[in-house]
């Protein structure tokens, strides 16, 4: 029966401090509602109030400036102000700096780094004749220069070479090795 009246008592208790946090929570919504209709107020009256000359206050921004609702905005304001005065002045002497840097070029006239010499190679390996005729046309290139025969006698030698280069036998599952044949000729028929 103790124990029922202890639960109890510590239940009460939760309820109590739960009711407590409750008041408090609507107490500080209560806050901030007010000071959100204010803020809302404050700035309906600023955008009403008009300048009495339109051209002066385009001509100067600081004329229509609001006026600080609080000390802290007011403390707030001044200290942004000054900070951003001399942020203002420290990037003037800097970009001041920097052009007269710009505008100093030395005297003499930049000197190329090779001193009068190429910089490129001169190719001095013998080459092999060309054999560029305009008497001869390949039908399979449609131009002058080689023959059809030319062609396909130069493309039979690339194969050749490449299959002579092929150092690599390739084998099928069962480790056979598989014939190389030729990309022209048809595929082989598979036995059951």
């Amino acid at each position: 029966m103790t124990e029922l009246r202890g639960m109890l008592v510590s239940l009460i208790d939760k309820i109590c401090n739960q009711r407590i946090a409750n008041q408090t929570i609507t107490n500080r919504l209560d806050q901030a509602e007010r000071e959100l209709a204010e803020h809302r107020a404050a700035n309906t009256r600023e955008r009403n109030q008009t300048p009495l000359d339109p051209l002066k206050a385009a001509s100067n921004p600081q004329s229509t400036v609001r006026a600080p609702i609080s000390l802290e905005d007011a403390l707030h304001r001044a200290s942004y102000f000054a900070t951003h005065e001399e942020l203002v002045a420290a990037l003037k002497e800097q970009y001041s700096a920097n052009k007269n840097n710009a505008t100093k070029k030395p005297a003499t006239p930049k000197q190329p780094t090779t001193k009068g010499q190429h910089s490129y190679a001169i190719n001095n390996l013998p080459q092999k004749p060309s054999t560029y005729a305009l008497s001869k046309y390949c039908a399979f290139h449609d131009s002058k220069g080689h023959s059809t025969e030319e062609c396909r006698a130069s493309l039979r030698r690339q194969n050749g070479n490449k299959k002579t280069t092929e150092a690599k036998i390739s084998t099928n599952k069962r480790g056979r090795e598989i014939e190389q044949e030729s990309p022209s000729s048809p595929p082989q028929l598979r036995g059951k």
